[in-house]
């Protein structure tokens, strides 16, 4: 299993971007919290299904800030 380093903050940018709580998101990202709270990283896997849930380029949750 691949984690990926990814900055919280663009998480977090790209859930409220899309108008999508962590609520919503929970059954499919069990560990989202952690991941937003920077004290988990999610999966290469994990990421790109994020992104697609979020409506945001895959590329974009790599960017130097938001």
């Amino acid at each position: 299993m691949i984690r990926v380093s990814v900055n919280p903050e663009l998480l977090r940018w790209a859930r409220e971007r899309a108008d999508i709580t962590q609520e919503d998101l929970l059954p499919k990202f069990k560990k989202l919290a952690d991941w937003e709270s920077g004290q988990a990283q999610p999966t290469l896997k994990q990421l790109e299904s994020f992104a697609k849930s979020v409506h945001v380029p895959f590329g974009y949750l790599f960017l130097a800030e938001t």
